[in-house]
């Protein structure tokens, strides 16, 4: 028994990291279940058997990345207590540690991001309740934090955190994807070492802008 479940897991494990290259690439219409088995050397009734629909897996890519997302940052938001927000300098430092850890993860897991622009190309009346809630619950946590902080007086009382979470989110989802920014060339290469701490400077900055009172 022990065997077959670590083959399960094995298996869906493969058809997961397949779904997830592919609906980067192309989008959820943009992938067949046929194309997802034939990238995982399974045939089409494995890829049901292990993950359901095509609109289930596509599902549990969502989830599994959130799952990701969230473990980034579950210690770092845990640390934030009450007496590192009140504190103005703690908490700014602890929020700078914050957008280093998110800037390293999407340096190493590029699909993230690749994945987040086809899946936001879609209609937002195609994202059901489960795939909000997934994609709510780690901007819930954020939004709690930056809340005690309106309440403690080290974030400006003004700040609409919905705005500004996202737009953290899109910045970094944008200069990964469409590379870093250049006057000479438009677009340069988002991993070069030098381009890497102009953007992080610039995300410094527009945190300390956005939420400095």
């Amino acid at each position: 028994m022990a065997v077959a479940s670590k083959t399960e897991s094995t298996s869906a494990v493969r058809i997961l990291d397949a779904a997830t290259d592919l609906f980067a690439q192309r989008g959820f219409d943009g992938v067949s279940t046929r194309q997802i088995a034939a990238a995982t050397g399974l045939n089409i009734a494995t890829v049901h058997h292990h993950v359901g629909s095509k609109r289930d897996l596509y599902l549990k890519v969502v989830e599994r990345l959130c799952e990701q997302d969230e473990q980034l940052v579950d210690g770092l938001v845990e640390a934030i207590d009450e007496s590192v927000i009140a504190d103005r300098d703690r908490f700014h430092a602890a929020l700078y540690l914050l957008i280093d850890q998110l800037l390293a993860y999407a340096h190493d897991n590029p699909l993230r991001h690749r994945f987040a622009v086809r899946r936001w190309l879609d209609d937002p009346d195609d994202l059901d309740k489960r795939e909000a809630d997934m994609t709510l619950k780690l901007f819930r946590r954020l939004e709690s934090v930056l809340e005690r902080g309106k309440a403690l007086g080290t974030v400006r009382r003004d700040l609409d955190i919905g705005y500004f979470l996202r737009g953290a989110d899109w910045l970094i989802v944008s200069y990964f994807t469409a590379g870093a920014f250049s006057w000479r060339n438009f677009r340069a290469a988002p991993k070069r070492r030098s381009n890497i701490a102009e953007f992080r400077a610039f995300l410094f900055d527009y945190l300390h802008t956005m939420v400095e009172i």
